[in-house]
């Protein structure tokens, strides 16, 4: 993980701005994990770029829920701002807690959950993506049902759905691979 310096984001927003540019994106891995090397977080940093003068509007990019989870009040506070696109990206992967775990994921379905509630309470028109992966080894029928059900009841706007395939030299590239007729 690298974050950026804030002052240093700063003066390129300022630049972007100087250009006419007025849509700015954050982008990374994970954005929601903006700042764990230099202790600050993206609470932080949304607060410092939305005080800078000028008509643009940035779009946070996709943050993981277990990085959310921790910030949910201050990072909803930081939202407020207006110029702050009402957008969340914000991958679940599964409705399944069992395959989350398998997955590594730290983070719960309850927890994902949570902070959909809270962004949508806070601002009921916003726009939210997920992701979604089938065919995670140890996948079941019972478990991609849990995701289609948990799909039907946040109803996202954009659904990214992936097929699971194996990275070599990975944890899952061990376990037992579903057919690729299971996984379409």
């Amino acid at each position: 993980l690298v974050s950026y310096p804030i002052n240093n984001l700063r003066k390129r927003l300022k630049h972007a701005i100087a250009d006419q540019i007025q849509e700015i994106w954050l982008t990374g891995q994970d954005t929601g994990a903006y700042g764990l090397d230099r202790a600050t977080n993206l609470v932080e940093l949304l607060t410092q770029l939305g005080q800078v003068q000028g008509q643009f509007w940035i779009r946070v990019g996709m943050m993981n829920p277990n990085h959310v989870y921790p910030l949910l009040p201050e990072l909803i506070d930081a939202f407020n701002n207006p110029k702050i696109f009402k957008f969340i990206h914000l991958p679940v992967q599964s409705g399944d807690n069992n395959v989350l775990q398998m997955m590594n994921r730290e983070y719960t379905v309850t927890e994902f959950k949570h902070i959909v509630t809270c962004f949508r309470k806070a601002f009921p028109y916003m726009t939210l993506a997920t992701d979604v992966i089938c065919g995670f080894p140890g996948e079941t029928e019972q478990a991609f049902e849990e995701t289609c059900s948990l799909l039907q009841s946040i109803n996202p706007d954009v659904v990214n759905i992936s097929k699971f395939f194996s990275r070599p030299h990975t944890p899952a590239s061990t376990m037992s691979q579903l057919s690729p007729h299971v996984i379409k």
